[in-house]
């Protein structure tokens, strides 16, 4: 990450856009990361994320919108910066979602790709973190939810060398934490795993992925949980 961040600290920029904010985590990552930036506006459609927006974010240079990422509602080369994180997977048209995103930014603006990848070599613990989020898109798609589970890295590459970026630039980021059976957070993740599947009590396969689940928290106790890698890209248009 300290790779990452000087290099972010190198930009100076003006107006940004972040697409399929979610609560503004990544939004949070670049207002603290940025050399300069002068406004963030992130887009979604959750109404959570507005909310989110609301509480994180009073009194700062940043705003939501409820737009979606298939149709931004911008015009051309409206924005000096435009990012995504850990939203590829979500969408099952990525190819238009980068293109707009594309055709919204400036010439020579940055394009920011932020994505976690499920690639062989992690260690046990970010294997929890795939497996559930695996589950987790398992139990989306019984709801009519597209989630896909997490690409490979070369897939999220392949991805980028479509884009046509200039001055592509790419690091491997792995979170590290201190403590991968950390309570609190060994808690909560055991707390959410059964209202996750008994908002598909009616379906046939709830008995299945329930067992999944039940396996993940063993998993989660036994073994404990860690963020998977990323792949983070910084490209110019």
């Amino acid at each position: 990450m300290d790779k990452i961040a000087e290099r972010l600290k190198r930009i100076k920029t003006g107006k940004i856009l972040d697409v399929a904010t979610g609560g503004g985590q990544f939004v949070n990552l670049l207002m603290n990361s940025l050399g300069k930036y002068d406004k963030i506006i992130g887009i979604d459609t959750n109404k959570k994320a507005a909310q989110a927006f609301e509480t994180n974010f009073k009194d700062k240079p940043v705003e939501f919108q409820n737009k979606d990422a298939y149709k931004i509602d911008f015009d051309d080369e409206s924005f000096d910066m435009v990012s995504i994180s850990n939203s590829l997977h979500h969408f099952e048209d990525i190819d238009k979602i980068l293109s707009e995103m594309k055709r919204v930014l400036k010439k020579d603006g940055y394009f920011i790709i932020s994505e976690m990848h499920c690639e062989k070599g992690q260690t046990e613990t970010q294997k929890t973190h795939i497996l559930l989020h695996h589950w987790w898109a398992s139990v989306d798609s019984r709801l009519g939810i597209y989630h896909e589970e997490t690409l490979k890295k070369e897939a999220i590459k392949q991805l980028i060398e479509e884009l046509d970026l200039k001055e592509r630039e790419f690091f491997d980021y792995t979170h590290q934490i201190e403590d991968p059976k950390d309570p609190k957070l060994t808690e909560y993740l055991l707390n959410s795993i059964d209202p996750y599947v008994n908002r598909i009590s009616e379906h046939k396969d709830f008995e299945m992925l329930k067992q999944t689940g039940n396996e993940l928290k063993e998993r989660l106790k036994n073994i404990g949980y860690s963020s998977a890698s990323l792949v983070f890209v910084i490209g110019k248009k």
